[in-house]
């Protein structure tokens, strides 16, 4: 088999195999990894090339290359190309989550002694009754409050959240506990004023849900467990296993801002918290806005796995360059077509109904619905993770419509726009699902950067049969 480096093709006139990898199918062309002219733009016109043999299901091809190519570790741009190609190569779906061995919370122990609750000679997390005490002695945040959301794993309005952040002595390691008490009777769901049964918020109702976050990685990694109630007690029974897949159709990360009743926006007749309370929320979402924060993978016996989304998942908010799904006509469509009434309802027991104004079509401003479409200039499975198909549609219109914190940079957008935004995202996936457009473009294989590729230790100084 003949191979050339990328430098060595282009002293021949070659140049041309970026727009068609497959010179020929028993010649591989390299870029120059062992080379002083090796630069990041290089490897990313290479990979474009392999890029394009995936998309033509060249899969055997572009193996063969990364193999040859690269003998060692491949560079982090070419992973995603990787896994994608191998996965349909061997034509298996997504990967389901298995048992990981890198857990970032191992044991009960891992959580702070308070926590422990030992029984019969077994260990379990149960929440201390001078938790607040704790938390004031120790610089840990609580907040027992009314959620707009959907309630956690016990569909519950009342949630209380114990945040433990992360110390240099636990390696930098965050944890976020959960649960639901069970709320009083005669519950006002419009005042954020909660208060637990028998004034108890320590004891939850089912699940305990613990996200953990692993700060000192690049990039910081989050872990989410679910714990079931003891039958025997008001404690939750451990377990290894690390929550994935039905959690990322609500969760684009392990952590998500919490929106408790009262708080930033309001959606009428919902009463004002306390300005301490607005602050202490606060304090609790920026510890939660981690950029970066991703799933990470799971490490087996036998293989390593990414979590989170397929690589290859269509995101919402995505559309070509150039795409007529921005552009005015479309736009246009969006508002003839938004519903007047818009409905929500959460499991948890909050419900709003949003209503179109009088003549909204003239206040409607189509370049912002234009600009607010690009959920992926931010959700980009880099800075945030992706809103993928299938994402919670309900969750889409929540953080859109309910509490109103997204788009990012845009505040100033009216009711009526956030209702035509959302009935354009809606109508922009279906035609682009339609079309295969994120399918032909190869796009989820382009996401990591290549420009500041440098050698790995693992391939320098090697060889590929004698070519350097």
């Amino acid at each position: 088999m003949r191979i050339r480096t990328l430098a060595r093709a282009q002293s021949l006139g070659l140049f041309f195999f970026l727009s068609n990898f497959c010179l020929a199918a028993n010649e591989i062309v390299c870029p120059p990894i062992d080379q002083s002219e090796v630069s990041g733009e290089a490897l990313k016109a290479w990979r474009e090339s392999l890029i394009q043999d995936v998309i033509k299901r060249r899969f055997n091809q572009v193996t063969q290359a990364l193999k040859i190519c690269f003998p060692g570790k491949l560079p982090s741009c070419l992973t995603d190309l990787a896994e994608y190609n191998q996965r349909e190569k061997d034509g298996r779906g997504p990967p389901e989550t298995p048992t990981c061995n890198n857990r970032i919370l191992s044991s009960v122990t891992d959580l702070p002694p308070e926590f422990v609750h030992q029984q019969d000679g077994s260990k379990f997390i149960k929440f201390p009754q001078n938790h607040e005490q704790l938390a004031k002695a120790k610089g840990w945040k609580t907040a027992l409050y009314k959620t707009r959301g959907s309630g956690g794993f016990d569909n519950s309005q009342l949630l209380y959240l114990a945040v433990i952040p992360g110390t240099k002595e636990n390696g930098m390691k965050d944890h976020y506990l959960q649960i639901s008490p069970r709320v009083e009777e005669n519950n006002n769901v419009d005042d954020p004023k909660g208060k637990a049964a028998n004034d108890n918020p320590h004891i939850g109702l089912n699940v305990l849900t613990v996200i953990s976050v692993d700060r000192s990685q690049h990039p910081p990694v989050g872990q989410l467990k679910r714990l079931h109630k003891n039958p025997g007690g008001n404690y939750y029974t451990w377990s290894q296993h690390i929550e994935v897949q039905e959690c990322q159709q609500c969760h684009t990360v392990p952590l998500r801002a919490i929106s408790p009743v009262g708080y930033g926006q309001l959606n009428a007749p919902e009463i004002a918290m306390s300005k301490e309370e607005q602050e202490n929320i606060r304090a609790i979402n920026e510890m939660m806005n981690i950029p970066e924060l991703s799933w990470g993978q799971c490490e087996t016996s036998d293989n390593t796995l990414p979590l989170g989304p397929s690589v290859d998942s269509h995101p919402l908010g995505w559309a070509p360059k150039g795409s007529h799904t921005r552009k005015k006509e479309f736009i246009e469509t969006c508002i003839r077509t938004t519903p007047k009434t818009k409905n929500f309802f959460s499991a948890a027991g909050y419900k709003k109904q949003f209503t179109l104004s009088e003549n909204f079509e003239t206040k409607v401003d189509r370049d912002k619905i234009a600009k607010a479409m690009n959920c992926v200039e931010c959700h980009d499975n880099g800075k945030r993770g992706y809103m993928h198909v299938p994402f919670s549609a309900s969750e889409i219109t929540f953080k859109v419509l309910v509490d109103r914190s997204m788009p990012l940079g845009f505040d100033s957008m009216s009711v009526d726009e956030r209702m035509v935004l959302l009935n354009c995202l809606n109508r922009e996936k279906d035609t682009l699902i339609r079309s295969e457009a994120w399918e032909k473009s190869g796009e989820w294989m382009r996401r990591r950067f290549c420009e500041d590729f440098q050698v790995p230790e693992a391939n320098a100084g090697k060889t590929r049969d004698g070519v350097k």
